[in-house]
């Protein structure tokens, strides 16, 4: 009797998305290997090992990705949490190596002692505890450090979601849901963006990068529908390229003013989303707030919240910096128009054609108007170029 595998689709919320900030500006006073996270995602089968854990055949998992992040090897905290947990100090070492996984029951009392592990919780989250300095008032360096408790919510779904696919969607919704009430307590205006890097073209490197996920509050919208493509001339674009935090802002007069700009957009943050010196993408904090990116402790946040992106992404996310090329792309504004007018029909028209299934034709769809705007761009930009001698001689006459 044969037994056949149906595999089963899991339905996952659609996900929209926004464009940002371009061209640069300033580059943040920290490296994104500030808090280097330890190489490889794996979705390779497990086994099981003396002590019981469950121990993948892989690379380390988000998991233990996470967990060596938050502890960073203190072997202080490794032999508290062996003591708490009631396990030897080897299997932690373990967990933390991603050798192996603890089993439920070792899962529970990790998340319920990991908080303790920090000595002063610093959040703008309801009910969060201010840090006070040494004169005794409150540190407001302190206040940008990123939640511990998104640590924990992060490393709970890296543990419990088995779907790849469904892992990094989770993972990448509870961080910004997180994110936008840390860096934006007063609701004064602020969008987050994760663009990823397209697929490499015929000539084997990276052209764009491409709206993959965004969340906003007032004056943006919750989500948009029609993503756009970032190219080098974005502030993303050059934050991919040069593999480092940069800022802008209305106020930084002598930096060169971003093209395609949002309207409600005054300051601006983009991280790399990066892990083994492999890029996945560029996390893009955008405010309302023309002095948001100012404070110091800003970038550092978000960097920080691009590192934990990262343990979300699958291998397959990332790829050698090597290959990434970026190329001009035209205005999001028009963009966005072209989108909004050609998008879905295009997409219907390629799967009734090529027999695809809708996702199929999605993706090259996207592939074609990557190629489509690039191509447009460049045509722009070499009718300005035979422009400038006639406009240069008509004002010398």
């Amino acid at each position: 009797m044969d037994v056949r595998r149906t595999n089963r689709k899991q339905n996952k919320p659609r996900k929209h998305l926004r464009g940002k900030a371009e061209m640069p500006v300033t580059p943040a006073n920290q490296e994104t290997g500030n808090h280097p996270l330890p190489e490889g995602l794996s979705s390779e089968p497990r086994s099981e090992v003396a002590d019981g854990t469950s121990a993948p055949t892989g690379g380390p998992k988000p998991f233990s990705i996470l967990l060596g992040f938050l502890i960073k090897n203190d072997r202080s905290e490794i032999l508290r949490l062996a003591r708490e947990i009631g396990v030897s100090d080897n299997t932690v070492y373990r967990w933390v190596n991603g050798t192996s996984e603890p089993r439920s029951s070792h899962m529970q009392r990790l998340l319920e002692v990991l908080p303790h592990a920090f000595l002063a919780p610093s959040s703008s989250l309801p009910g969060s505890v201010t840090s006070i300095n040494a004169r005794g008032l409150p540190d407001q360096t302190a206040r940008w450090d990123v939640p511990k408790e998104i640590y924990r919510r992060v490393m709970e779904q890296a543990a419990i979601t088995v779907d790849d696919a469904s892992r990094r969607w989770h993972i990448v919704e509870t961080i910004f849901e997180y994110a936008l009430l840390h860096l934006d307590p007063e609701r004064q205006g602020m969008a987050l963006t994760f663009a990823r890097l397209m697929p490499p073209r015929e000539d084997g490197t990276i052209h764009s990068l491409y709206e993959a996920e965004m969340r906003g509050q007032a004056p943006w919208p919750f989500a948009l529908d029609f993503k756009a493509y970032l190219g080098s001339t974005t502030l993303a674009g050059t934050a991919a390229m040069l593999q480092r935090v940069y800022t802008w802002s209305k106020l930084d007069e002598d930096a060169r003013h971003p093209i395609g700009l949002d309207e409600n957009e005054h300051s601006s943050c983009a991280a790399p989303v990066m892990r083994g010196g492999r890029l996945a993408g560029v996390l893009i904090v955008s405010s309302a707030q023309d002095d948001f990116v100012r404070n110091p402790a800003v970038p550092r946040a978000v960097g920080d919240y691009a590192h934990l992106l990262a343990a979300g992404m699958q291998d397959s996310d990332f790829h050698p910096i090597s290959l990434v090329k970026l190329v001009p792309m035209p205005e999001l504004k028009w963009q966005r128009e072209r989108i909004s007018n050609t998008y879905l029909n295009r997409v219907v028209e390629y799967a009734r054609k090529q027999c695809l299934s809708f996702t199929e034709a999605e993706q090259k769809v996207l592939q074609d108007l990557e190629d489509e705007f690039e191509r447009y761009s460049h045509g722009n930009e070499a009718t300005a170029d035979q422009q400038l001698p006639t406009l240069e001689n008509e004002h010398t006459r």
